[in-house]
């Protein structure tokens, strides 16, 4: 539990009030904070006994919040109880929410990085590397293909697929047909086979394009924990 407390202290220095709650059919904390409009938010981030720091961390990634959903939950109390009459305002502080969330699990990722009792708590057999494509379309596959060079060096054993190299090979991303196809077949290897989710290329997921932020997001739907590539090799 040292650990956890670790990250934890971390979460309150960031403004994050918590509270540990033990029980029978599990355990979880209780984190808290305040929006820039006020709203008290609160979120349940489950772990278990034997690894609670990566737990932690792997539920807080999985997270799944979402601003379009949460402003739909306040839209028809708007100007009551505290809730902001303007709709621009619910939208503006939910973002401000999933900014928070972000730059808390980014700021935790720093201090569990660092903590040596708690690695990588199962080999990873398929590792999905989430990264940019258009732009500098051979730049960023050979980009890809680094990224898979290192992850295979710094884990052995470990199978990483870049949807870039892969769908490429047979399918032109410049044709709008083939590019979704390429994305269909990619999103269903990251559903079926893999284990985790690494995002390179980008400082941070608030950071990722269009294209990446929608694999996250599946990642997310189907539990697949979501990481910082660059912050794993670096382990």
């Amino acid at each position: 539990m040292k650990e956890l407390k670790k990250l934890l202290e971390k979460a309150e220095e960031l403004g994050w009030s918590y509270d540990v709650c033990e029980e029978d059919d599990g355990n979880y904390v209780e984190l808290g904070k305040c929006s820039p409009a006020g709203e008290d938010f609160h979120m349940d981030i489950c772990f278990g006994k034997e690894i609670p720091a990566t737990d932690f961390m792997d539920n807080l990634a999985n997270h799944g919040f979402d601003p379009d959903e949460h402003v739909e939950m306040y839209i028809k109390l708007r100007g009551k109880n505290g809730v902001p009459s303007s709709v621009r305002e619910l939208i503006q502080d939910a973002e401000a929410i999933e900014d928070m969330i972000n730059e808390l699990y980014e700021e935790c990722w720093k201090i569990y990085a660092d903590i040596p009792e708690e690695k990588i708590s199962k080999e990873v057999r398929c590792v999905y590397v989430c990264s940019p494509l258009r732009g500098d379309l051979i730049g960023n596959m050979e980009k890809a293909r680094e990224y898979c060079r290192d992850i295979v060096k710094k884990y052995p054993g470990t199978i990483p697929f870049a949807p870039h190299i892969y769908c490429t090979q047979f399918l032109n991303d410049d044709i709008p047909e083939e590019r979704e196809m390429g994305i269909h077949i990619g999103n269903k290897i990251l559903q079926s086979w893999c284990d985790e989710l690494w995002v390179f290329g980008v400082r941070s997921i608030q950071d990722a394009s269009a294209g990446m932020r929608e694999e996250i997001a599946i990642a997310r739907e189907n539990s697949i924990p979501v990481k910082m590539g660059e912050d794993m090799l670096k382990r």
